[in-house]
């Protein structure tokens, strides 16, 4: 059931609420190929305009990463951030209508690179991804594989937005909670025999544990480790790509994280979030610019709160 609309709203929120909904109609309106040609100079045109500083911010993020490259190599990796973000957007809103109509298998291909065995459907799973590639499509791909999801995600600022991304999304079987009361949810979540899905790379602030991510110590949320090793579930990291420019896409489950039992509790979190961390940062490593960058991953460094250690 979508979330009841938040009575606090401003006119800012109204415009920017009608100019999503009537970009959302213009872009499924057109053919596939031709929306995403305009997003593509869309997002040249974002790239421009867009504020210096948080160019100069993922520029210098992407140099420490990827120390060797030149600085037309960087700005170039800036640019296509932005591409690939709007084609993400774009190939999720004609994805959504393919869905709607009922093609979904002719869209989705599904690789299980884990090594291990894909619990079926309602067996329990919990699945964790990145701003990698094409998430909110892995979300729905999912979902219409039978693997009905309930995915916990941090609020927009917008409750119209917020409402209306929530029901496009449970229209096709992905069910949105906010984090607070996260974990309550994720286990009612495996009870109905749905599973829970969450980001793994947005900045956790002093709510976080610190893991390496690209090198560097980020506060990352625990969720998935502290529901995995509370309950038995296993936890996969996936991702999705597109095929080429085609209208396919493959969802790839890369990992499949197991709790040991036998092992301390506080250490097993550290483990498995460290390797979800490990995960996405490969990924990260070969792709760089299907990563947001745009997100300030590293904002909260050690010692920016008295009293946050980081360590679980």
């Amino acid at each position: 059931m979508a979330k009841k609309v938040n009575k606090n709203i401003n006119a800012a929120h109204y415009v920017s609420f009608y100019l999503v909904v009537a970009l959302h109609k213009s872009m499924v309106s057109m053919s596939w190929p031709c929306a995403r040609r305009l997003a593509l100079s869309a997002a040249d045109l974002a790239a421009v305009l867009d504020r210096r500083k948080r160019k100069a911010m993922m520029a210098r993020r992407l140099l420490e990463v990827f120390p060797h490259l030149a600085p037309p190599d960087i700005r170039k990796l800036v640019r296509d951030v932005y591409r690939s973000l709007f084609e993400s957007i774009v190939d999720a809103l004609h994805f959504h209508a393919r869905l709607s109509a009922g093609d979904a298998g002719e869209h989705i291909r599904l690789i299980n690179e884990s090594g291990k065995p894909l619990p079926a459907v309602g067996q329990g799973i919990i699945f964790t991804t990145g701003h990698f590639g094409w998430w909110e499509v892995s979300c729905m791909a999912m979902a219409a594989l039978g693997y009905r999801g309930v995915v916990i995600a941090r609020e927009m600022k917008n409750p119209l937005i917020e409402d209306y991304i929530s029901k496009i999304r449970e229209s096709q079987g992905v069910e949105q909670a906010p984090k607070k009361g996260g974990i309550r949810r994720s286990l009612r979540a495996l009870r109905n025999g749905k599973c829970p899905a969450m980001l793994i790379d947005q900045d956790a602030r002093y709510h976080g544990i610190f893991v390496d991510f690209l090198g560097k110590p980020a506060s990352t949320y625990p969720s998935p480790a502290q529901l995995s090793v509370a309950t038995g579930t296993p936890v996969a990291f996936l991702y999705c790509l597109r095929e080429n420019d085609s209208e396919r896409f493959r969802v790839i489950i890369k990992d499949i994280i197991y709790p040991n039992p036998e092992t301390e509790q506080q250490s097993e979190v550290l483990r498995i979030t460290q390797r979800l961390s490990d995960d996405l940062a490969e990924l990260v490593r070969a792709h760089p610019h299907r990563w947001l960058w745009l997100h300030r991953r590293w904002k909260t460094y050690p010692g920016k709160y008295k009293g946050h250690t980081g360590v679980y």
